[in-house]
């Protein structure tokens, strides 16, 4: 009896000490130098244009923002996307996007990309962003998940 209730209370120990470090990150949110910040709405302009711009930001007040760059596409992107420069010789829109800028207040300059990956995915009439960015700042996570609207 005293081995069980001995079993027990080293196992409730141990999980108990377990860090939280592969828990997930909250949803529509950025993460700069250890801040969150909250994301609540996407939004992109003309695919008519030969550069599309992406833009995840907290709105009303505008307080941060966090866009991207695509090359000449048609469509909302589906799959993950790698920063490269667009002027690259080996620039390929189908798998690059091709920079952006971060924009934190209250000095709202912009914060460039200068590398990362960018993750589009359709979740029934919704879209899941999930970014790992770097920029002169540093590194820029988060995810958004809600609908993208034309601008």
């Amino acid at each position: 009896m005293k081995t069980r209730f001995l079993i027990l209370l080293l196992s409730v120990l141990f999980l108990g000490a377990c860090s939280d470090d592969d828990a997930k990150p909250a949803v529509n949110q950025l993460t700069l130098a250890g801040e969150s910040h909250q994301l609540n709405l996407a939004q992109y302009d003309s695919f008519d244009a030969s550069l599309t711009n992406f833009t995840l930001m907290y709105y009303p007040g505008g307080s941060h923002a966090l866009n991207f760059v695509f090359g000449s596409i048609d469509e909302i992107p589906n799959g993950k996307y790698t920063y490269k420069a667009i002027d690259a010789p080996d620039f390929d829109s189908d798998t690059n996007f091709a920079g952006g800028n971060l924009y934190i207040e209250p000095q709202n300059d912009p914060i460039q990309i200068t590398g990362g990956t960018v993750r589009f995915s359709k979740v029934g009439e919704d879209y899941k962003i999930v970014f790992d960015v770097e920029t002169s700042a540093g590194r820029v996570k988060g995810n958004f998940q809600g609908p993208i609207i034309q601008i």
